[in-house]
This record gives structure tokens, C-alpha cells and sequence, in this order.
């Protein structure tokens, strides 16, 4: 992708500059007695363009996601459902902030109640596409969301650590696993963190496929 952009952009450079030349080719001829074309401003055709093509590769050029660290914040989570706290599926990154992957963690539990993994605000608490969605931003910056979970709580609340906030929608075409599990992630601003290191205890039990 970056390579196809960046061809693009050269040759849009070779054309524009094609482009101003052929225009000087072709100016008509100045009578006797007045001025060349100023050299001055073919330069600045020529900057103006070189510019011009260098700030499209800039926007046009898109930027991985940034790696980010999560280290400060190790272990600072509660599990969101009860034990046995069994991982379905890991965190995926993805090549890029809109490609493929798995942004956050199934998390099987004992009970079907969801309850939140570190005090914070309700920031949404409702559907996205028919799923029952909601997110809670905490003091350190951090986002968790959690899904698909019917909300006990309101955009707006104040929730303390480990507190009931929903139970998981169950059945549910919008479920990770046939057990009823609740998908778990961790955003800083737009980007998606992993969030195991983030929970307490971590080394959870994983479900393997049946033979």
C-alpha cells in the first residue's frame, strides 16, 4: 500500500512538472522589446508544485498503528466475570488501526454478570449494529469496553472497581462463544491495547478445541 501511494505521488510530481513546462513551450512569443518570462516565477511554479505533491504523499500516506505500552499499568484490572476467567480467543493486533484482528479478549466466566475492571465514567452504554456495547473511561486514561453486555448502568455513571454493570447477552447473535462469553478491551484514545497484562493474577486457563 505504502508503495503504490508513494509511486503514485512521484509520478503526479513528474506531471505536474510536465505540465508547467509544456506551458512555458507553449507561451506565445513576447514582441520586441518586452520582457522573458522571469525565470524567477518558473522556480516558483516548480516549489509551488514540488510542495504541493509532497504534503498529498504526507496525507495520503497511512501510518501504522503507534506500539503502545501498557507496562505502566500492569495487573491494575479486575476480571471482569467471575472465575474460571477462561480465555476464548487472545488479542490480535491489527496490521494497521482499520485492518483485521481481534481487539480485546473473550473471557468465559462462571455467572453471566459483567462487572467493571477499574473505577471510572460511563461513557456509552447502548448498541452499536444491534450489539449491546459499553465503555467506561478510567483516571489513568484508559478505556475498557465490553461486550455484548445488556447495561445496568447509564452514560454518565460513576462505577467503582468491581462493580455490576450489566450481565452478558445470552443467548445472543452477537456472542464470541456458545458459552457466553463477554469480549474484553482496553483503547488509549483510538488505539486498542492488549488488555491481559492489564488484569490481575493474569495466567488465566485457556479453552482448547475439542478433538
Amino acid at each position: 500500500m505504502h508503495i503504490s501511494i508513494r509511486f503514485g505521488t512521484r509520478v503526479l510530481v513528474i506531471l505536474m512538472l510536465l505540465i508547467g513546462a509544456g506551458a512555458l513551450a507553449f507561451a506565445p512569443a513576447h514582441g520586441a522589446g518586452e520582457e522573458d518570462f522571469p525565470q524567477e516565477r518558473v522556480s516558483a511554479i516548480i516549489n509551488r508544485a514540488h510542495r504541493a505533491a509532497l504534503a498529498f504523499e504526507a496525507l495520503a500516506s497511512p501510518e501504522p498503528p503507534p506500539l503502545l505500552d501498557s507496562s505502566a499499568h500492569e495487573g491494575m484490572w479486575a476480571w471482569p466475570v467471575g472465575p474460571a476467567h477462561e480465555v476464548v480467543r487472545f488479542f490480535e493486533a491489527p496490521a494497521h488501526r482499520y485492518g483485521p484482528g481481534h481487539r480485546g479478549l473473550d473471557i468465559a466466566g462462571g455467572a453471566l454478570e459483567v462487572r467493571a475492571v477499574e473505577s471510572g465514567t460511563v461513557t456509552f452504554a447502548g448498541k452499536v449494529a444491534g450489539k449491546p456495547v459499553i465503555a467506561i473511561l478510567h483516571g489513568n486514561g484508559l478505556t475498557s469496553t465490553y461486550e455484548p453486555v445488556l447495561a445496568s448502568v447509564s452514560k454518565g455513571d460513576a462505577v467503582r472497581k468491581e462493580q455490576l454493570i450489566g450481565v452478558i447477552e445470552h443467548p445472543s447473535e452477537h456472542a464470541h462463544c456458545e458459552a457466553g462469553c463477554v469480549h474484553l478491551g482496553a483503547k488509549r484514545g483510538k488505539d486498542y491495547l492488549d488488555p491481559l497484562p492489564l488484569l490481575e493474577g493474569r495466567g488465566p486457563s485457556v479453552l482448547l478445541p475439542v478433538a
